[in-house]
């Protein structure tokens, strides 16, 4: 979590490609599906927390949001025509998306309060933890030539110990708390042990001892 975006090869190959630098902290939250696009967030002194995007084809950077509010988790959208993410623009944390590569205008998605969007598998759903802890699904049409958010219900309450946080404007802290899986039916959360683990002990080379 530094100013050094890496691509790393997910079969374990040690070959790394140094994508950009930065002088500032910098982290990853989405690849779009084409391939040619990373969004980060970028933690600005100068404004708060931003969201930018690299071009792999262009190998340049392009800020898609930066102004004194903070803005961040940004996740594409399966087709790639929609960002989602996290923004204090109300005073709350609260989901919202905009199109990409734009112009248009952002629409909030969440009615009161969000964060740490997700979409389904075929981006006619959006996940996020409301603001009362509970996972919630938003169906949308990101098809059409606007976004449109069709209906909004709570699913579950997730862990009180929930995870992971989103952002400050004197912090940056990644890590999503949970995942959806592809069917949309399932998800992954993760959650700090209540109790602490005992620990293993493994005696080797026991039956010498037992000859003493």
């Amino acid at each position: 979590m530094d100013g050094t975006l890496i691509v790393q090869p997910s079969n374990g190959a040690p070959d790394q490609r140094v994508l950009m630098k930065s002088e500032i902290r910098i982290a990853p939250t989405s690849w779009s599906s084409d391939g040619r696009s990373i969004l980060y967030m970028v933690r600005d002194p100068r404004t708060a927390v931003d969201l930018w995007v690299f071009s792999l084809a262009e190998q340049k950077s392009h800020p898609v949001f930066q102004r004194d509010l903070s803005q961040g988790y940004g996740r594409f959208s399966p087709n790639g025509h929609w960002i989602a993410y996290e923004a204090d623009e109300s005073g709350r944390t609260d989901v919202y998306v905009t199109p990409f590569p734009g112009p248009g205008a952002n629409g909030r998605t969440s009615a009161r309060g969000g964060r740490f969007p997700r979409w389904s598998r075929d981006g006619t759903e959006l996940f996020f933890v409301a603001a009362d802890n509970v996972l919630t699904v938003a169906a949308v049409n990101g098809r059409a030539a606007g976004f449109e958010v069709k209906s909004i219900r709570p699913l579950f309450a997730m862990p009180a110990n929930l995870s992971g946080r989103g952002f400050d404007r004197d912090s940056l802290v990644t890590g999503y708390p949970y995942d959806v899986a592809p069917d949309g039916q399932r998800f992954l959360a993760i959650t700090p042990l209540e109790q602490p683990v005992e620990p293993v002990i493994v005696m080797t080379n026991w039956m010498a001892s037992l000859r003493k």
